[in-house]
């Protein structure tokens, strides 16, 4: 096999765990590949497959409760309002239910082969893994002779299926068999020849599942046994030529016919034939994927070829050059987004799609303070729009959970989400002190406008945008209220109860407290909500005379009454908080307060060049306080180096991803567990030191760092519609096109000197 640099993981021996394995995916289905060679596994996911239920975790005698909140947080009195928040505002089940694996294919082959050379790759161009082995063995006093093994897998959005294939070049006859499991609240049947089907029910009274698998042989027979008394059936395959395996699952979450269109889509990929199925595939993933491409020139091409992609880490981790690897970490991570998020399937959430366990790490759900949105940061750019309306279906979902949660706990007007939601759209506040973060909205509708800065489409802005970030805004409006007199911030309109996510800073009693009046954060969200609402605004109305008028004046009102950014006296940095706090973790892992920088735009060195070393001066005493940064959050201080113009340290920000945070396929690590979706700041900050925008003007090259001086994009999209083809050498623009037949909005493009 041949292997691109920045287009392919491969490695020269099978999978051992979950994080060696390869994702494939189409958006609702997703497996974890192995490639063994005597046991073949696979983890197998169906995006709704999640335990739990749309009233979990909500109580509807909150609003009480949350105005004497207020009142103690004004008077200083946080440690009791933290009290008050846990007894009366979390709700007595504290933890809706997790996301969780569908169930597990394995494959036993009944010889024992031992190989004498193995390869599997992951080819990101055509979405397609493989495995090959040979196998050494002697004849009868003649030569030896190698048997050679292959094995291929996908998933198909085409015909909805995963699709298998083993065979064998040298003519070998296949036997094995074939089953599926899953650790609880499920059964396995066989209700045709050659099919097995896996069906069950999440909490045994929640969402029901079924995954299918339908064998199709050439040559040979098939049988289906069971391997000792009670065991759940298996199919025995004797002496094939080939064995092709499609698979299909579905929950009754959306499909009221689950099991029958279980059925329907194997035998619907049955009829077409594995190569047809496979053509589709292809053709279908390509259409978004090749859009885009990128790579650096290193002068390490010859020395990368014949190594592993886990060699190539272990590379950079002992002080080696492999600047490819960041463009094919790139690359995988846009695959990832496709494979996890397509038109009409929920959003990728903390695990993308994928998840081995019944009990996920952080249920595997939707964090709204920063994963969910992580996940979707790079998308426009890299010419994967489709994939972010993903996230704006289940925000119309969440919008009308979230319409009550703004009713019952704060007697507000519009919607809102807290830090952690799920797929039955949860937006009330759960869990830890943390929980009650009622920004989440506010922060994720800005993804709808962006949607529009780089479409031009008016439809979507106007119907479907505008509503959903009008409701957030009505929230906030409602939300606000005046300080009193006597403290920090007085006179103004400040959010009560808030904190910044998620640190803790010492009061002025001295005690150790999470919330307060008012954090920083909060007003940046503002400006940035109600800023595009107003831009929203001015635009609809030069068609529509009148539109909006009075919430335009209310916009406008608020905006002149909320706190201004400070710089701290105490630290020279952003401050965080309404009051200047001393922080009780100065090295912790969250850059709320940075949110003005990045992924908004209200601080750039050019127009607010006291904030921006404000910024700066944040980041450092971040990174001298023993910085707690985890996969995603090294990925969004990148960025904000970024947009600071500090590209080595953005670029040394990703190298510690790389050499203390990346596992062996290419997945992130945070707390010691592995993430997928949020590992999408990586791209997002590669993107940004190729092409940046600062809400007015689209800078070229702002901010490379020296050891990708020499390079090219493909494809890269930038606000206005233009779309951009460019090489570089020594850090200057080499060549350079820019397509501007769709641009909808000509942005000033500044070229770098």
């Amino acid at each position: 096999m041949k292997h691109s640099l920045q287009k392919c993981l491969w490695y020269r021996r099978p999978a051992e765990s979950w994080v060696e394995g390869f994702p494939i995916g189409n958006g609702r289905l997703g497996g974890m590949v192995e490639g063994g060679v005597n046991r073949d596994h696979m983890y197998l996911n169906e995006e709704s497959v999640w335990a739990g239920h749309p009233d979990d975790c909500v109580r509807t005698d909150a609003l009480e409760s949350m105005k004497e909140i207020q009142r103690l947080i004004f008077e200083g009195k946080s440690e009791q309002a933290g009290d008050m928040v846990m007894n009366h505002i979390m709700p007595p089940k504290r933890w809706f239910g997790s996301y969780q694996v569908l169930g597990e294919l394995t494959i036993r082959f009944f010889k024992t082969i031992e190989y004498d050379t193995y390869e599997r790759c992951l080819d990101l161009d055509t979405g397609v893994a493989r495995a090959e082995m040979t196998e050494k063995r002697g004849g009868f006093g003649g030569p030896e002779t190698a048997a050679v093994w292959q094995k291929e897998y996908f998933a198909s959005a085409a015909h909805q299926v995963i699709a298998v294939s083993y065979s064998s070049a040298s003519g070998e006859r296949l036997n094995l068999e074939i089953s599926l499991s899953r650790e609880q609240e499920a059964e396995v049947l066989s209700p045709e020849e050659g099919v097995l089907l896996l069906k069950g029910r999440c909490g045994g009274d929640g969402i029901s599942f079924a995954g299918m698998v339908l064998a199709v042989l050439h040559g040979g027979t098939m049988k289906t046994v069971r391997l000792r008394k009670g065991a759940a059936p298996a199919l025995q395959i004797l002496d094939a030529e080939r064995v092709e395996l499609f698979v299909s699952a579905r929950t009754d979450y959306t499909c009221g016919d689950y099991l029958n269109q279980c059925a329907s889509d194997v035998k619907r990929a049955k009829a077409a034939g594995y190569e047809e199925v496979k053509r589709c595939h292809i053709q279908e993933y390509q259409q978004y994927y090749e859009r885009f491409d990128m790579g650096f020139e290193d002068g390490c091409g010859e020395e990368l070829a014949p190594l592993t992609t886990y060699e190539r880490l272990k590379r950079i981790r002992d002080g080696g050059r492999d600047e490819n690897l960041y463009a094919l970490f790139a690359n995988y991570h846009r695959y990832l987004l496709l494979s996890a998020s397509r038109p009409g399937c929920l959003p990728s959430n903390l695990q993308g799609l994928w998840n081995y366990q019944i009990f996920a790490p952080w249920e595997s759900d939707y964090h709204a303070n920063v994963n969910l949105q992580i996940n979707y940061w790079p998308a426009e750019a890299c010419q994967l729009g489709e994939c972010h309306t993903t996230l704006f279906d289940w925000l119309e979902k969440v919008s009308r959970s979230g319409a009550r949660t703004a009713k019952d706990y704060y007697g507000a007007g519009g919607w809102t989400l807290h830090h952690a939601s799920n797929v039955f759209g949860h937006s009330a506040p759960c869990a830890v002190p943390a929980g009650l973060w009622p920004l989440g909205a506010a922060w994720l509708v800005r993804h709808l406008y962006e949607h529009y800065l780089y479409t031009g489409d008016e439809e979507f802005l106007e119907n479907r945008a505008y509503p959903l970030m009008k409701g957030a805004a009505q929230f906030l409006a409602d939300f606000l209220v005046e300080a009193p007199e006597g403290i920090d911030g007085a006179g103004y309109l400040v959010t009560n109860p808030s904190h910044s996510p998620e640190n803790k800073f010492y009061g002025k009693d001295g005690t150790v407290t999470t919330f307060t009046y008012g954090a920083a954060m909060d007003f940046e969200i503002i400006r940035d909500l109600f800023g595009s609402c107003l831009e929203i605004i001015g635009h609809i109305r030069e068609r529509k005379p009148g539109f909006e008028a009075a919430f335009e004046g209310r916009l406008r009102e608020i905006l002149t009454r909320i706190p201004p950014l400070k710089i701290s006296e105490r630290t020279g940095g952003i401050q965080e908080w309404i009051g200047d706090y001393e922080e009780w973790d100065p090295g912790h892992r969250h850059l709320s307060h940075l949110y003005a920088l990045y992924p908004a735009h209200q601080i750039t060195p050019e127009k607010t060049a006291e904030l921006a070393r404000a910024a700066k001066t944040t980041l450092e005493r971040k990174l001298s306080h023993h910085y707690d940064g985890q996969g995603w959050s090294y990925g969004w201080m990148s960025c904000l180096w970024t947009r600071l113009r500090e590209p080595e340290r953005a670029y040394e920000a990703l190298e510690t991803i790389m050499k203390k945070l990346t596992l062996h396929n290419l997945f992130l690590e945070a707390h010691g567990c592995p993430q997928v979706g949020d590992a999408q700041a990586v791209p997002a900050a590669m993107l940004e030191m190729l092409v940046q925008f600062d809400g007015e003007r689209i800078f070229i090259l702002p901010s490379l760092p020296k050891a990708w001086g020499d390079g090219w994009v493909k494809g890269l999209k930038a606000p206005g519609g233009y779309v951009i083809d460019m090489s570089w050498k020594n850090g200057k623009v080499e060549n350079i096109t820019i397509q501007e037949d769709a641009v909808f909005h000509p942005y000033p493009i500044v070229m770098q000197e």
